[in-house]
């Protein structure tokens, strides 16, 4: 190595470690979106109901220890009179058997838009305290279906710090990190970075415009896929090499 530059090696370590720091990420949000779907399974398992997406239900996806999570939510009226709709907001506590419910009473005039806004203090936190898993189901209201949702927030252990800017600086370092990485590969290594770091920005992409936590699951489990046959590849070819 001259004059400071990265070698080849160097360069596929920072590319590696920056896209293990992404995509684990993207895991970590996704298996905390997971358990909050598991929070309330018999909503969603249970045969003959039929029921609606709740889509306007956003949980914050990180919060510092000493953040409050602001959980929203929309309830519409589609119709041409005034109708109440009755909501059960859950969240679990302190451990996933113990659960702190609020029922809200929602009068709605015609074709009337109400938004929910709740604040969840991080000491709700199950698991040690690492997430706060929220569930929201909208009872039935003859002639409109019960609509249901949930999220999950990651608790972080830091303190001062707001939520986003933990977001921001956790990818920022794990993009950083991969565009350095991408920029040093040789030719033979471009194509497999560059195929690596659109599927962590799909994921991202998905994550924080649409609450994708599927997708974002599913492009980050097959990244790290790739991730681990071409170290194979290269162990495969080192010991050829060596022998």
């Amino acid at each position: 190595m001259t004059g400071g530059a990265l070698t080849e090696r160097q360069a596929r370590g920072l590319f590696i470690f920056g896209a293990l720091l992404g995509l684990g990420f993207l895991m970590i949000i996704a298996w905390v979106n997971f358990e909050a779907r598991m929070f309330y399974p018999a909503d969603l398992f249970t045969p003959g109901r039929k029921r609606i997406r709740l889509r306007s239900l956003r949980c914050p996806l990180v919060v510092a220890r000493d953040e409050t999570a602001k959980v929203q939510f929309t309830v519409t009226n589609p119709l041409n009179r005034p109708i109440r709709r009755i909501v059960r907001f859950s969240v679990a506590h302190r451990h996933v058997l113990l659960v702190d419910q609020e029922r809200i009473i929602l009068d709605l005039g015609p074709r009337e838009t109400r938004r929910v806004v709740r604040d969840i203090a991080p000491d709700k936190g199950v698991y040690g305290g690492w997430m706060l898993l929220v569930s929201v189901y909208v009872a039935r209201t003859p002639p409109l279906d019960p609509a249901l949702n949930d999220c999950g927030t990651l608790v972080m252990p830091v303190r001062g710090i707001p939520g986003w800017v933990l977001v921001a600086l956790w990818n920022g370092l794990a993009i950083g990190l991969m565009a350095v990485g991408w920029w040093k590969a040789g030719p033979q290594d471009r194509g497999f970075r560059t195929a690596v770091a659109l599927q962590y920005s799909a994921g991202l992409l998905a994550l924080l415009l649409f609450h994708g936590w599927v997708v974002a699951a599913i492009v980050s489990g097959l990244a790290l896929f790739g991730l681990l046959l071409q170290g194979l590849q290269r162990l495969e070819g080192t010991s050829t090499t060596a022998i």
